[in-house]
């Protein structure tokens, strides 16, 4: 591109203290404005990181005609409504995983996004990070042999006590949303490859409304298969994705996340 995105943000949400300075460093990238639904918020957080504008409400970003693309973190079940106003405004979007909660709003956004000839993509950052790229050339090269398993884990622990936006049912809460979508998102990538059939166990820790550990199964073409583990109920300290063939292994330690 022959110039900079300019950018704007709808919401306050902890994720921003990530994304704000990757878009502030980078050198295709500027950071326009920022919305909060709550008075005077904006304006806080955009004094703070040297934003130059601050909105009260996201429908007033979304008519700044200097803005070209928006950044979505806010709650799950928020996603396809913001997503769909924001195309309709002619944005391009960049929304936080999962992009949506049913296939009827994924139809819906495909169909904004078709409509007003825009591109949205949802953020799985390590896709576009040079440890991925080599991970997904190593599985397929031949140094690990034909790939038959692959092997995710990631568990954090959350502490349920009093409210926390990850085990409220209303706003997409749960560990397949949260941590769930990275596992089959990252198996489909390496094995380049839709499953043909998915197995999932859920349990719900202490009687929480939303499901806080899951176990799964991805059948794939030719025999090949990917499992793992997802987790709120207890710290994994060896979170990693493997890639399992007939003449070796791969390991990414660390979630697989970071470049």
């Amino acid at each position: 591109m022959d110039r900079r995105v300019r950018w704007g943000i709808l919401g306050d949400a902890a994720i921003n203290k990530s994304f704000i300075p990757g878009a502030q460093a980078a050198s295709n990238a500027t950071l326009v404005a920022i919305a909060s639904r709550r008075p005077g918020n904006a304006a806080n957080v955009a004094t703070k990181w040297g934003i130059p504008r601050a909105y009260d409400n996201y429908a007033d970003l979304l008519y700044d005609t200097e803005i070209d693309a928006v950044y979505i973190p806010l709650p799950n079940h928020l996603h396809e409504e913001w997503t769909v106003r924001a195309a309709n405004a002619g944005k391009h979007v960049l929304c936080e995983k999962p992009l949506a909660l049913t296939l009827d709003e994924v139809r819906s956004i495909q169909d904004a996004a078709a409509r007003n000839n825009v591109r949205v993509l949802e953020a799985f950052m390590y896709r576009y990070t040079p440890r991925w790229s080599r991970a997904e050339e190593m599985t397929w090269d031949g140094t690990i042999g034909d790939p038959r398993v692959v092997r995710i884990g990631f568990a954090f622990y959350h502490d349920i006590t009093g409210y926390n936006i990850r085990f409220d049912p209303v706003a997409g809460g749960g560990i397949i949303w949260d941590m769930g979508c990275y596992a089959v998102n990252m198996a489909r990538m390496l094995l380049r490859a839709e499953p043909i059939s998915v197995f999932c166990a859920a349990h719900s820790h202490r009687g929480t409304p939303v499901e806080t550990s899951i176990e799964l199964v991805l059948r794939f073409p030719e025999d090949r298969a990917a499992v793992g583990h997802c987790s709120f109920d207890y710290t994994n300290p060896y979170s990693e994705v493997e890639v399992v063939g007939t003449q070796g292994w791969m390991s990414l330690p660390g979630t697989g996340f970071r470049g």
